[in-house]
């Protein structure tokens, strides 16, 4: 028809700011279907429709602000949308396109995901990671092999806190130089903590060689002037005396002992022995379970 003034009806009104103007604004919480109708000058009725899809979302990441420790991992937790898109410079993310991707940052960093839902309506949300740099913890002690009963200097470094074990073979486990004992091998572990609270450790293996040597005399002289009068075992310290036994030339058996402490004074049932030369055999046992046996002369001098 010719133009002219029309008359409008829409409905739903209550969400219109207006329901009888040619274009009121609605206000929705919900999606809505709206119907118009107006009638022409010449009575004819003329109708149409609309649909509004309302999208209603509560997007969601979990941690939007954290702090870690350099090579932890962060695991992230987006929700509230069918599509998920990360955006970030690091490139440890696991995965670009997924809700619960791990990150293992090794400086602060932002992540972006961008959250869609199935009417392609977007959110974006950002986390930020605050990275802590960790200490760079040392023992100056190399690893090596050391004797059965030693006492070792240990030193780290790297860091203001420390904790050294394991503590039973470590004098003060948490000085930056405690000494160890060591009576069997081990894996020394030095874990240094520094003022974020972020922690990194060292470790030092330590072998022990239970061959220490024994030393035995080729020669004595029971005088009573105070000088190497006994006959006896030098270097005894860990090892268990099985056997320390003498015989003369005849095979006879003079001493006999398992204390360590003991020796031949030269004498058999209290009658000084000859000048001359004898015969010893010695076993000795080590931590480890290993026996060794030494067969040898001694010489009997006045």
């Amino acid at each position: 028809p010719p133009p002219g003034p029309q008359n409008f009806a829409w409905t739903p009104a209550s969400p219109l700011s207006d329901s009888t103007i040619q274009q009121p604004v609605a206000l929705l919480s919900t999606s809505t279907t709206f119907h118009v109708s107006t009638i022409d000058r010449f009575g004819c009725i003329h109708r149409d429709s609309t649909v509004f899809t309302f999208s209603e979302r509560y997007p969601e990441l979990q941690p939007i602000i954290d702090t870690i420790c350099a090579g932890d991992e962060i695991a992230f937790l987006a929700s509230g949308g069918q599509t998920y898109s990360w955006v970030t410079s690091d490139p440890s993310l696991t995965c670009w396109t997924c809700p619960d991707p791990i990150a293992t940052p090794q400086t602060t960093s932002n992540y972006t995901v961008i959250i869609g839902d199935q009417h392609k309506c977007q959110d974006t949300l950002e986390a930020d990671i605050i990275v802590n740099p960790r200490p760079d913890v040392q023992i100056a002690v190399s690893d090596s092999t050391v004797a059965y009963g030693a006492r070792i200097q240990l030193e780290g470094s790297g860091a203001p806190y420390y904790s050294w074990s394991p503590v039973s073979v470590i004098d003060q486990p948490h000085i930056y130089n405690p000494t160890a004992l060591i009576n069997g091998p081990v894996m020394i572990i030095l874990n240094g903590v520094n003022e974020y609270g972020c922690a990194d450790n060292d470790t030092v293996n330590i072998e022990v060689d239970y061959r220490d040597p024994l030393f035995i005399p080729s020669a004595f002289s029971p005088n009573n002037d105070g000088r190497n009068d006994v006959f006896r075992i030098g270097s005894l310290s860990f090892q268990k005396l099985q056997e320390f036994r003498i015989f003369n030339r005849w095979g006879q058996q003079l001493f006999s002992t398992q204390d360590p402490v003991k020796g031949w004074d030269g004498t058999i049932n209290g009658v000084v022995q000859d000048v001359g030369v004898y015969h010893y055999i010695i076993r000795v046992a080590y931590p480890d379970g290993k026996v060794e046996t030494y067969k040898g002369d001694v010489t009997l001098v006045r």
